[in-house]
């Protein structure tokens, strides 16, 4: 059986070995690791803001609810366990 040539692999591509440079690289990682702590910062600070201006209580239900359903989950999945074995 003879193996088909994949015609992708016979074109020749006319790029450059490098298109960025290791300093751009690096410059890239460095602007997007502030970018990050930048974007942090700022879900921190609206976060405190929107807790100080609503007070705590919805805080705590959505907490509350959330426990609730992962206490379902996992509930369920014990249960699930129990009736297979």
């Amino acid at each position: 059986m003879t193996a088909i040539p994949d015609p992708r692999r016979q074109m020749r591509v006319n790029l450059p070995e490098k298109y960025h440079t290791d300093e751009d690289l690096e410059l890239a990682r460095t602007k997007g690791q502030v970018v990050g702590w930048i974007q942090g910062g700022a879900a921190v600070i609206v976060g405190g803001l929107v807790l100080n201006l609503l007070g705590w209580l919805p805080a705590v239900l959505v907490l509350g609810a959330v426990a609730w359903v992962a206490y379902k989950l996992v509930t369920r999945a014990a249960k699930d366990d129990e009736d297979g074995a």
